[in-house]
């Protein structure tokens, strides 16, 4: 009697597991398309010998220098200068949600616990850190795009109170990231895996590739801070 008490799941129709299946190969093979376009665009990082694990077949050749490294270099200044746009859109969108409110300044300037930083040095740390890392690290100049109030209140380590105005922000993000992006188009991409500086470990590839990944970096704290001094007033999310 028991027997036939049991439940038994019902058998799932044949198209059905053939479309699971379809699925699950599509997202099998976008996975490791992504990995590969990440990968050929990263690589190589390793030591600068023929034995590296990323230097072997065809991409050698790219590696250590020759036809193969132009196209490889292109391709990787390619991908930074559209990651850097796709970066800024979402900076830009914070700060006109900011823009609309009733004292965009306060708001810059409001710290979420004691000593913690704003949302006014998140951005212009974003931007002075392009600005420094392009004209004196990589075209080794002395003067910088910035202001000197920005300068002055950018500079020391302990976060100022009063953050530059919103409008001055603003400019000297867009500023220093044309100086990058200017630098990326005409930088030679057979020189990525040269040295920066004599005597330092950080090739011009990988510090690219910090500069691209700073900016998210910021704004993800710069959101978050937003987001706290809205519950903290009571005010309704409008960005």
């Amino acid at each position: 009697m028991k027997a036939f008490l049991v439940s038994r799941r019902k058998p799932e129709p044949v198209g059905g597991k053939r479309r699971a299946l379809s699925r699950a190969l599509a997202g099998l093979a976008l996975s490791l398309s992504l990995s590969w376009t990440l990968f050929s665009c990263a690589a190589p990082w390793g030591k600068s010998d023929k034995k590296s694990v990323y230097r072997k077949g065809p991409s050698a050749r790219g590696a250590l220098g020759g036809e193969g490294s132009r196209a490889q270099g292109e391709h990787f200044k390619r991908y930074a200068l559209a990651q850097l746009k796709f970066n800024r859109f979402y900076t830009n969108k914070l700060l006109a949600g900011i823009e609309r409110m009733d004292n965009p300044n306060r708001v810059l300037s409001w710290r979420p616990g004691p000593n913690r930083a704003h949302i006014g040095w998140q951005l212009t740390h974003v931007a002075f850190v392009e600005d420094r890392m392009v004209r004196e690290r990589f075209l080794k100049k002395k003067e910088l795009v910035a202001p000197e109030e920005v300068v002055r209140f950018i500079k020391p380590k302990k976060v100022g109170d009063k953050p530059p105005d919103i409008a001055v922000i603003k400019w000297y993000l867009e500023e220093s990231r044309a100086g990058l992006e200017k630098f990326l188009r005409e930088f030679d991409a057979r020189r990525l895996d040269e040295k920066v500086s004599p005597g330092r470990k950080m090739t011009f590839r990988k510090a690219i590739l910090g500069l691209v990944r700073h900016e998210p970096h910021h704004h993800g704290q710069a959101h978050i801070t937003l987001n706290l001094y809205l519950a903290a007033t009571g005010k309704k999310q409008s960005y």
